[in-house]
């Protein structure tokens, strides 16, 4: 039996192999982008290796390697890279989906907790200049559980690409270089920085649950300051509390719609400790609106595909009509 599924630069395929109950993963790395020259799958299979080991080394719980090759293509000259692994169990953002947030809540409350417990062991581990030594990518379906026969639960990190590491001094941040200013700002920052890893965490798993967005901030929080000195997080937390979503948050609990209105077309500007959040800001602007049942589930999926991040220079006219509608979704309330 085959079940396939794509991801955002692979195909994944889970296939049962010699028993009903055994199964692997196979990566199909580059398919989704028009395949590899040859010499550039080589390279990246040695940057997937080295990534997994810095993984292993910091504790992180990965799925090993069984197998890891290179398919060439001689018809079109290209190549793809073949990465299989043991099954590591279901995605957590498919069991946070199956879950009921009422019914559910100790087991969500453990999938939290326990993907800031992976995360946090490479946060912690950082260089002399604060950024983390391993990059890691905090969104929900990069992590899976599996439940053994006694209800035990286990939790693994499950993306080996783009291998995120330091490679001659630079970060690698996506499959190809980043061309823009800002793409590798936002990359830097939401891999290589434990506030952009924290605030990656916890709005795709607000997206997956939004009514849960405070209790998910909250869980997070408390699981960070555990790791971190006194005044490092005190600071941390002094700006989350200065936000743009924060104070949007804030101003429409006070039914202040023209000042909403007013943060939603300015907060594109706003940096986000130190960093230009530009389209994520607008993400989190959305999820308060979630939160607050003033948008549905598909509206804000589509928001959350409109406002994806594109490799170029932030052009604020670009987001003008969706920034509009967030505007228009206000007037719900």
């Amino acid at each position: 039996m085959q079940n396939k599924k794509s991801g955002f630069n692979s195909e994944v395929t889970f296939e049962r192999i010699s028993s009903l109950t055994e199964y692997q993963v196979t990566k199909r790395i580059g398919a989704r982008r028009g395949e590899l020259a040859f010499s550039e799958a080589v390279e990246l299979i040695a940057d997937i290796t080295e990534y997994q080991n810095q993984l292993q080394s910091i504790g992180i719980p990965i799925p090993s390697i069984k197998e890891l090759d290179v398919k060439y293509f001689p018809e079109t000259e290209k190549a793809a890279i073949v990465l299989l692994t043991p099954w590591a169990g279901d995605d957590v953002e498919s069991v946070l989906l199956s879950l009921n947030q009422d019914h559910d809540q100790k087991i969500i409350e453990w999938i939290i907790k326990e993907m800031c417990h992976i995360v946090l062991m490479a946060c912690t581990k950082r260089t002399k200049d604060g950024e983390l030594s391993v990059g890691i990518d905090a969104k929900a379906n990069n992590f899976t559980v599996t439940i053994d026969n006694s209800g035990r639960r286990t939790m693994y990190y499950v993306d080996q690409y783009p291998p995120r590491y330091w490679k001659d001094g630079m970060p690698i941040i996506e499959w190809t270089p980043l061309k823009s200013t800002l793409g590798k700002e936002l990359g830097r920052f939401k891999y290589f920085d434990w506030r952009g890893v924290f605030l990656t965490l916890t709005s795709q798993l607000q997206r997956i649950k939004p009514l849960l967005k405070k209790r998910i901030e909250t869980i997070a929080i408390n699981e960070f300051e555990r790791c971190f000195e006194k005044s490092e997080f005190k600071e941390f937390r002094n700006q989350f509390t200065k936000l743009p979503w924060i104070i949007f948050r804030n101003t429409l609990q006070k039914g202040d719609l023209i000042s909403a209105k007013q943060i939603i077309m300015q907060c594109v500007h706003e940096k986000v400790y130190g960093v230009r959040y530009s389209v994520y800001t607008l993400r989190e602007i959305a999820l308060e609106l979630a939160m607050y049942q003033l948008i549905s589930l598909d509206e804000l999926h589509k928001l959350f595909f409109d406002l994806h991040f594109e490799d170029k220079e932030f052009v604020s006219d670009r987001w003008k009509s969706i920034q509009e509608q967030l505007c228009r979704f206000t007037k719900r309330i």
